[in-house]
């Protein structure tokens, strides 16, 4: 199951490099970021699903988006494991910057609720869920 989800535009590549180096979804377009029962987050684009990674050891409960721009993305994960992770989604690929452990159960969550929410997109280019 599908317990939480934020939509975020992917990183532009240029010219014929965008063409040939893409593989998953397409530059520039919108993407959700969906976190699971299982501990693993998912990107899904118009295309289908192409990322999974296991960050958490348990559910993942929030999803926080920092930043989203044509250079990539970083955004927060929150998880019943009481671990709070910070990633990137840029051009090189997905990356893990840091985790920290804020505290245990729903405690944790309280701090991501005060960061600054993205940019709102029109529902016409929102990938369906």
């Amino acid at each position: 199951r599908l317990l939480c989800a934020k939509l975020l535009r992917l990183p532009l590549r240029e010219g014929k490099e965008r063409k040939e180096a893409l593989r998953g979804p397409s530059a520039g377009d919108l993407a959700w970021l969906v976190g699971d029962e299982h501990g693993s987050l998912h990107l899904i684009d118009l295309q289908g699903p192409h990322h999974k990674g296991a960050v958490h050891e348990g559910k993942v409960l929030c999803i926080q988006l920092l930043s989203s721009g044509d250079q990539g993305s970083e955004f927060l994960s929150a998880g019943a494991d009481g671990t709070v992770v910070r990633h990137r989604l840029d051009l090189e690929g997905w990356t893990q910057l840091a985790a920290h452990r804020p505290g245990c159960g729903l405690r944790h969550l309280a701090h991501l609720s005060l960061m600054k929410a993205a940019e709102s997109a029109t529902a016409s280019n929102i990938p369906p869920l």
